[in-house]
């Protein structure tokens, strides 16, 4: 355990590295674990094929980040940023229970973390579209 921690703390928690992306890589690694989790659950449960399906792959693409060279991973950081705040986590608010799963509590850190990663006018542009679509998955969840 501690030759792991060594690891984590020389490769993601270096601190050479910038405060944003060692903030990312926390909010990555937790995303994973909780992620895989629910993976897991809806598995057994035997929830729909395609969830199932946009769920590993992107499990497998974050431990394929995990893998990569630090400078590869810092370039990926902002379009795996929007990926999962426009794509998956709206995704995986509707495949696991809605407003009463914890899409949302992972959606807030997730406007934290685009607070932190961008910086300017496309701060301001994400954090608006980001609360914008959870905003309608709430409301398309409400009505149906």
């Amino acid at each position: 355990m501690k030759k792991l921690l060594d690891l984590f703390t020389r490769r993601y928690f270096n601190s050479t590295n910038p405060l944003h992306y060692q903030i990312f890589m926390i909010f990555l690694l937790e995303i994973l674990l909780v992620s895989i989790l629910v993976c897991i659950m809806n598995t057994v449960l035997e929830y729909g094929v395609w969830g199932l399906v946009v769920q590993w792959v992107f499990n497998i693409l974050c431990v394929i980040v995990l893998l990569l060279k630090d400078e590869t991973r810092k370039r990926l950081q902002k379009p795996l940023m929007i990926l999962v705040m426009f794509a998956y986590l709206p995704f995986m608010y509707f495949q696991s229970a809605g407003f009463d799963g914890t899409v949302l509590m992972f959606s807030t850190l997730g406007i934290f973390m685009m607070a932190f990663t961008f910086t300017g006018r496309a701060r301001n542009w994400l954090i608006a579209g980001c609360c914008g679509v959870y905003i309608t998955c709430i409301l398309v969840s409400y009505y149906h």
